[in-house]
């Protein structure tokens, strides 16, 4: 809804020209096997005023193979339930292997009201997402 002449500003209309910022941090590791599991902590919820909101979303993932496996480690970002299709990943062999994965997301949230995003993640036996793992959101609203 956009500003009219002569309309008064309100703090709640002014509040949607700043982005808002979330940010949290894995509340426990996610053991391997585990198909498409939401990581323990790693979930925002908020509420939009406006239809078309935009979401920047930003996916840091901590994996670490505790047991020599070959299979592929992946978390993706889920939307209000939807799974994205860009995934960060490892791909590890030996015992010992560990490594961070990032990815970027971004879009609209076409209807006003709660919204979810979370960190799904898949791993095999032997592997694990760590609590070092983190979801970062940032939303836009529509005046």
């Amino acid at each position: 809804m956009a500003f009219q002449p002569g309309q008064d500003l309100t703090a709640e209309r002014l509040n949607r020209f700043t982005p808002r910022f979330f940010y949290v941090q894995a509340s426990a590791a996610l053991d391997g096997p585990a198909s498409s599991v939401l990581v323990p902590g790693c979930t925002v919820t908020f509420t939009t005023t406006t239809p078309n909101a935009i979401y920047e979303a930003d996916i840091a993932v901590d994996f670490d193979l505790n047991a020599a496996a070959t299979a592929l480690c992946s978390a993706r970002l889920s939307v209000d339930g939807s799974l994205a299709n860009a995934y960060a990943v490892l791909q590890g062999a030996a015992a010992t292997d560990r490594g961070t994965s990032a990815q970027h997301y971004q879009g609209a949230l076409a209807a006003a009201g709660s919204h979810t995003l979370t960190i799904v993640g898949t791993v095999a036996t032997g592997q694990s997402i760590n609590v070092y793992t983190t979801l970062r959101v940032k939303v836009y609203e529509v005046v």
